[in-house]
C-alpha cells in the first residue's frame, strides 16, 4: 500500500489526509531522534512509529494515529496541571520542627514525629532527605509492613549486593548493617502505623548494633495515643526524644498563602479555616484546593476568586466536612 493509498477515504476512516499530514509533521518535530523513547511513551514499536512519521507504515493506519493522537492529548492536559504555579518547598514552624528532630536522629539517635495528615510531615521528610547525605525514606503500606518488606526495600534504596549476601531475613540485615555502620546514616520510616511491630523491634535491633539514626513518622493517634494506643505506648517505650503536631500555625497558612499570591481577605479567611481546622487535612488540603482552583481560573482565562476556590473545596468533599464541624 502506498502513501497515496493510505491517504484514500476508504483506507482513512478515522482521518483524513489534511489531518494526517499536520499530525505527522506535529509529531516529526516533537520526537525528532528519539523514536526508540517516544514509540514507549506512545505504546508504539519503535519500528513502526518510525515508518508512520515517514509516511511508510504499511500496518493499521487508524490504530497508529489514534494512539499518536492520544498521545498529544495527553500531553496537552498534563500542561494544564503544569501551568499551575506551585510554590515550591516553604520553611515554616511545621518543617522547622520536624528538621530538629531528624537532625537529632541523624546524630545516632532513635526519634518519633507524630502528626496528623496534611500537616506538612512528608513534604519536611523529603526535603531533609534531598538536602543531605546518607538518608533514606521508606514509606510504609499495607504492602509494606512487615520486616520482610521493610529489609528488601532498604536494601534495594541502599543498592547493596543481594547476590552476595543472599535474600533471606538475616542474610538482608546483615547487608544493611555492615553498610550503614559508622556511616553517620539516618533510615526515615514514613506511615509507621502501617509497620507490624516485628518490624520495628528490627529497626530498632539495627540501630542498637550500628548507631544508624531512626526517625519514625506516623499518625498522631498512633504515635500519641488514641486509636492506635497499644502501638503508640510500644513506639515510646523505644524511643526517647518526640514531637507531635496537632494543626499548623496560623503563620504557617499565612506563608502558604502569601506562597500562592493570595491577597483577596475572603479567599485569605476561607483557606484559613480549612488550614486550622483539625481533621481537614491542613496544609495540604489548602494546597490541593488552590492548585484545583488555580487550574479552574486558568481554563476558564480569569484571575483566581472566591468562586474557583469554594468549587474546589467542594469536588474535594471538603466543604461539606468545614460546614459540618462549625
Amino acid at each position: 500500500m502506498s502513501f497515496d493509498d493510505i491517504n484514500k477515504p476508504e483506507n482513512a476512516k478515522a482521518i483524513d489526509a489534511e489531518r494526517y499530514a499536520a499530525l505527522r509533521s506535529k509529531a516529526e518535530a516533537h520526537v525528532g531522534k528519539e523514536v526508540a523513547a517516544y514509540a514507549k511513551l506512545m505504546d508504539l514499536g519503535e519500528s513502526t512509529l518510525r515508518d508512520w512519521i515517514k509516511g511508510t507504515y504499511l500496518g493499521n493506519y487508524d490504530k497508529t494515529a489514534a494512539k499518536v493522537e492520544t498521545y498529544f492529548r495527553t500531553l496537552e492536559d498534563k500542561a494544564t496541571f503544569m501551568q499551575v504555579a506551585k510554590p515550591a518547598f516553604m520553611k515554616n514552624t511545621v518543617s522547622s520542627r520536624i528538621h530538629t528532630q531528624l537532625a537529632w536522629a541523624h546524630a545516632g539517635h532513635m526519634t518519633t514525629v507524630a502528626g496528623d495528615s496534611g500537616v506538612g510531615k512528608t513534604s519536611a521528610l523529603v526535603n531533609y532527605a534531598e538536602t543531605r547525605t546518607n538518608v533514606w525514606i521508606v514509606t510504609g503500606s499495607d504492602a509494606l509492613s512487615t520486616t520482610l518488606a521493610i529489609l528488601k526495600r532498604l536494601v534495594t534504596l541502599m543498592r547493596l549486593p543481594v547476590r552476595t549476601y543472599g535474600v533471606g531475613l538475616d542474610n538482608m540485615t546483615i547487608a544493611i548493617r555492615d553498610y550503614v555502620k559508622h556511616k553517620g546514616a539516618l533510615i526515615i520510616v514514613d506511615e509507621i502505623q502501617f509497620l507490624k511491630d516485628g518490624a520495628i523491634e528490627e529497626l530498632r535491633a539495627i540501630h542498637d548494633e550500628t548507631g544508624v539514626g531512626i526517625a519514625l513518622v506516623g499518625q498522631r493517634d498512633v504515635i500519641a495515643g488514641g486509636a492506635g494506643a497499644i502501638k503508640g505506648a510500644q513506639l515510646r517505650r523505644r524511643t526517647a526524644s518526640r514531637v507531635t503536631i496537632d494543626v499548623p500555625d496560623t503563620a504557617d497558612v499565612n506563608a502558604l498563602l502569601d506562597a500562592w499570591g493570595v491577597t483577596d481577605s475572603a479567599m485569605r479567611s476561607f483557606m484559613a479555616e480549612i488550614g486550622l481546622m483539625p481533621g481537614l487535612g491542613a496544609l495540604g488540603a489548602m494546597t490541593t484546593v488552590l492548585e484545583y482552583a488555580s487550574m479552574m481560573a486558568r481554563q476558564a482565562e480569569q484571575p483566581l476568586n472566591i468562586g474557583f476556590i469554594q468549587h474546589a473545596a467542594a469536588h474535594h468533599g471538603l466543604l461539606v466536612q468545614l460546614k459540618r464541624k462549625k
